[in-house]
């Protein structure tokens, strides 16, 4: 795009600068021949000479240029400062630059420029941070505190990337993210255990749920299954990894944690059952499966089956309660089993047992 001066109505060209005859003088006028007295005769600096013309100290030095007069450097501090105080601060006392021109009085260009007059190596960006760590307060601190490296560097004002290179240094392995995070995560089912209410409600859930269905999401796309898939294989690789997994001791934890049955709302059905002879035996552990579905109470000689269940994870995957109850209820229905649904309302209320036992008795009359 071609551009014309408004003032003369010249091309502009991009490469030259442009004086402009019509443009307007904006030079101060001053006494050049003051300046030069003031400066070289009375030895004042351009800031006291400004001061006393009442302009900036830029149009100063812009006139003593004009007037090709060599500026003064302040070289009386440079010449006073001792290599040796320097050496000190920087290398016994590990001074930064920046607290070093506060002392000296000089800056931070000077200070460089000493430095490596002196031959003395300078220091990188974070190096001192590094030298100052206690790698046994961070093993202490890691290991017996169970600290994350993110909680060791805000102790340490470093970085978590500078925590795992000092780990590495000192050949710790890592923790895992379930295992770092044991005791610190969050559960819809373990804050109700605790008394608190859902962060999320039902309806959240609901109205989210909806969203996704409107639009067809997954809760994965197919590129980040791809993802998922070629780390897990990378994983598979490692030798350590490898041998972790296929560990005794690990197969094991990990069937106890699938198989923490009953849950507390199983518990009290148990309970009830037993308290009132109800013709229901506990199967939620897996011992049967309808299909390849595992319902938590059958009783065999009617055919009658008790689901007892938490509404989050329900409306997380099917949408809503009532969807579930009419998915799960036809699906048994097929193997010739009726359903009685108990939710959560209906457990955690106070006359629960007189509730649970008025529906089932209800349902099998």
């Amino acid at each position: 795009m071609i551009k014309i001066c408004e003032k003369c109505g010249r091309f502009l060209n991009k490469n030259k600068k442009h004086e402009c005859p019509n443009k307007s003088p904006r030079r101060i006028d001053l006494d050049l021949k003051e300046i030069k007295k003031f400066y070289i005769n009375e030895k004042k600096t351009a800031k006291e000479i400004a001061k006393i013309m009442h302009v900036a100290t830029t149009t100063i030095f812009n006139r003593l240029k004009d007037l090709k007069i060599e500026r003064r450097r302040n070289k009386k501090r440079a010449k006073n400062l001792d290599l040796k105080k320097i050496k000190d601060l920087y290398i016994n006392q590990k001074k930064t630059i920046d607290e070093m021109t506060l002392i000296l009085g000089v800056s931070n260009k000077t200070i460089i420029k000493r430095l490596k007059e002196g031959g003395i190596k300078m220091r990188r960006r974070g190096e001192l941070a590094k030298i100052n760590l206690n790698l046994d307060k961070i093993k202490d601190l890691y290991i017996n505190k169970r600290k994350s490296a993110r909680e060791i560097g805000k102790i340490l004002d470093v970085s978590r990337a500078t925590i795992y290179n000092k780990l590495r240094e000192m050949e710790i392995e890592r923790r895992h993210v379930s295992e770092a995070q044991k005791g610190h995560h969050y559960t819809l089912r373990a804050e109700f255990k605790k008394g608190h209410k859902p962060r999320i409600t039902e309806e959240t859930i609901r109205k989210r749920t909806e969203t996704r269905k409107k639009n067809n999401k997954e809760w994965h796309t197919e590129k980040t299954k791809e993802k998922i898939g070629k780390k897990a294989k990378k994983r598979w690789k490692n030798l350590k990894y490898r041998e972790k997994m296929l560990s005794k001791e690990y197969i094991e934890k990990r069937i106890k944690g699938l198989m923490k049955r009953p849950t507390s709302f199983e518990q009290k059905i148990i309970l009830l059952c037993s308290k009132h002879r109800l013709p229901f035996i506990y199967t939620g552990d897996g011992r049967i499966l309808i299909g390849y579905k595992n319902p938590d109470f059958v009783y065999e000689e009617n055919k009658v089956i008790i689901e007892v269940f938490l509404n989050y994870f329900k409306i997380r995957d099917y949408g809503s309660v009532e969807n579930y109850m009419k998915v799960r209820g036809e699906y048994f229905a097929k193997y010739g089993y009726k359903t009685i649904f108990i939710n959560e309302q209906e457990v955690t209320a106070k006359n629960w047992e007189e509730i649970c036992l008025n529906k089932i008795q209800n349902f099998l009359k």
